[in-house]
């Protein structure tokens, strides 16, 4: 049996108690998309040795899309920079932006409910997010990249 609860923005969102909770992270609960890019800029600037940079653009980072914003980079290059970069991340957690609203939403219901976030981040990334905006411990379960394998 599946129920289905709309959310109209600035009324009372309720939930009944028992329910379980699915919740995506990235762009949805918490946006990452510059603090990702800043995490690639660093660590091109650092492989590279300050020889190549990139500019931000609206549009989520991954290795993918720098192997075509740099094509000279090296598959090598690449690895490292994507090592780097998740390492740099941490450095960067100021610059996510938190949907207050459903951070409020699933906070308010995570003591009768059961909230379980997916997501195809890897865990530690997905920690220190929800560690850096006070909500890790709202989810009952987190179902990430790792658990895809």
């Amino acid at each position: 049996m599946t129920n289905e609860i709309q959310f109209i923005e600035g009324e009372d969102f309720q939930i009944p108690d028992g329910f379980i909770v699915f919740c995506d992270m990235d762009g949805t609960l918490v946006d990452t998309d510059y603090a990702n890019y800043r995490a690639y800029r660093q660590a091109v600037i650092d492989v590279t040795h300050g020889t190549r940079d990139i500019e931000y653009i609206d549009e989520r980072l991954n290795r993918e899309s720098l192997g075509k914003r740099l094509p000279s980079l090296t598959g090598l290059q690449l690895e490292v920079i994507a090592d780097l970069k998740s390492e740099y991340f941490r450095d960067y957690l100021a610059d996510t932006r938190l949907n207050d609203t459903l951070a409020q939403i699933i906070s308010k219901h995570s003591v009768k409910n059961k909230i379980v976030l997916v997501t195809r981040c890897r865990e530690k990334r997905v920690k220190e997010v929800l560690e850096h905006h006070t909500i890790l411990d709202c989810f009952t379960r987190i179902i990430c990249y790792s658990s895809f394998r």
